[in-house]
C-alpha cells in the first residue's frame, strides 16, 4: 500500500472468507509505503481489506487468490459507516463498474489493474496473477484540468448512498477559490515503473523536468519491485530519465510530454553513460528521425501500449489519462 497523501491511512478493518492477516502495520503514513502479509485457507485467500482516509470517506480492497492461479479484484471508495461484511462486497459487486468503484466480475489468470476516482483522489490497485499474488495500491491526490467535469472549483464530492456522488458547495470559499483557479496546474502525471527484471535499474545522472513541482525520482528499483513518481506543470509538462540495467551496458531512457496538444512519449535503449536534457529530449521525441528501430519507440497516449526491445530485454510503455509507466522484463 502506497499514500502519496499527506494524510495517514488508519483504522484497517478486514473481512475474511478464506485465509487471515499474517502481518501488516496499523496506520500508512503519509508519503509512505507499508507491506501487508495475508495467507490463505483450502487453497484460497479471499478477503475485504478497508482503510480509513478522513471521518467520512474510507478506501476499500477486494480481491482473492486461488491456487489454480486465478485471481479477482475490486477496488473503490464507500462512506465511512458503512460495515465490512459480505453486504458491502455484494453492494461493490452491484455498483461496479462505476467512478468511484470498480470490480471485475469474473476470475481470471491475467495480472489486473483498475483505477477509480473519487473528487480530486485517485485510487489504483494492480494484482498479479495467483497463487502467490502481490496486489499494490496506491492513492495520491491531483488537481483536476479547470473546466473539466471533475473540477472541483467551489466545492468538493460526497458519496451519496453508496452510488452517486454529490457536490458540496461552499458559498463563502466560492469567491476565494474562483480567484485561486488561474492558480490550478493544469497538467499532471504519475509515472509508475516497474522492475521485472532479476537485476536492479539504478540512477546515475540527473533528470530533466520543466516543472518543479514533482517528488524525487526513485535512485534504484530492486528486481520485482515498482516505483512511482509524481510530476505536474501548469501550461505544459516536460519530462525525461533514465536507469541503467545493471550488469549490462544498456540503459532505458523514457521522455513524455502533455499539454493542450495532446498526450505523446518516447522510449529508447541507449549505451550508457545516458544523457537526459532538454536537448536529448527534442531529439528522442522527434518522430521523424527514426521509424524501424526495434529499440526505440515514439506514439501518443491514444496508440496504446507499446514495445521495445533489444537483446533478451523488452520494455512496454503505455500512457493514459493520468498515468504512464514501463515494464522492463527478460525473455
Amino acid at each position: 500500500m502506497t499514500n502519496f497523501l499527506d494524510s495517514v491511512l488508519t483504522d484497517p478493518q478486514y473481512h475474511f472468507w478464506y485465509g487471515s492477516e499474517n502481518s501488516g502495520p496499523s496506520k500508512v503514513d503519509g508519503s509512505f509505503s507499508e507491506v501487508f502479509s495475508f495467507k490463505g485457507s483450502s487453497g484460497v485467500c479471499q478477503f475485504l481489506c478497508s482503510f480509513a482516509i478522513s471521518g467520512i470517506l474510507r478506501l476499500v480492497i477486494r480481491c482473492a487468490s486461488y491456487s489454480e492461479g486465478y485471481i479477482y479484484l475490486g477496488i473503490g471508495f464507500t462512506p465511512a459507516d458503512i460495515f465490512m461484511n459480505r453486504s458491502l462486497d455484494d453492494k461493490l459487486w452491484e455498483i461496479s463498474p462505476a467512478p468511484d468503484v470498480w470490480t471485475n466480475k469474473k476470475s481470471t489468470k491475467v495480472p489486473l489493474e483498475h483505477v477509480v476516482t473519487h473528487g480530486n483522489l485517485l485510487l489504483r490497485g494492480h494484482m498479479s496473477n495467483g497463487p502467490r499474488s502481490i496486489v499494490h495500491v496506491e492513492i495520491l491526490e491531483f488537481n483536476p484540468m479547470f473546466g473539466s467535469l471533475r473540477s472541483l472549483i467551489g466545492g468538493k464530492q460526497r458519496i451519496v448512498d453508496g452510488k452517486s456522488l454529490e457536490m458540496l458547495r461552499s458559498p463563502q470559499n466560492s469567491q476565494t477559490n474562483s480567484k485561486s483557479a488561474k492558480n490550478i496546474q493544469r497538467f499532471s502525471c504519475v509515472v509508475e515503473i516497474v522492475n521485472c527484471l532479476s537485476v536492479r535499474l539504478s540512477k546515475r545522472n540527473n533528470w530533466y523536468c520543466n516543472s518543479k513541482e514533482n517528488n524525487a525520482l526513485p535512485l534504484e528499483i530492486l528486481p520485482l519491485h515498482r516505483e512511482s513518481l509524481f510530476v505536474s506543470g501548469e501550461t505544459n509538462l516536460e519530462a525525461m530519465f533514465c536507469y541503467e540495467i545493471i550488469s549490462t551496458d544498456l540503459a532505458l531512457v523514457i521522455a513524455l510530454k502533455v499539454g493542450s496538444g495532446g498526450k505523446s512519449f518516447a522510449a529508447a535503449f541507449v549505451p550508457i553513460p545516458a544523457v537526459t536534457e532538454k536537448k536529448e529530449l527534442k531529439a528522442l521525441m522527434d518522430e521523424n528521425q527514426w521509424k524501424t528501430h526495434d529499440y526505440k519507440k515514439n506514439a501518443n497516449a491514444n496508440e496504446g501500449l507499446q514495445r521495445i526491445a533489444i537483446r533478451n530485454i523488452r520494455a512496454e510503455i503505455l500512457m493514459s489519462e493520468v498515468l504512464t509507466y514501463w515494464n522492463p522484463n527478460q525473455e
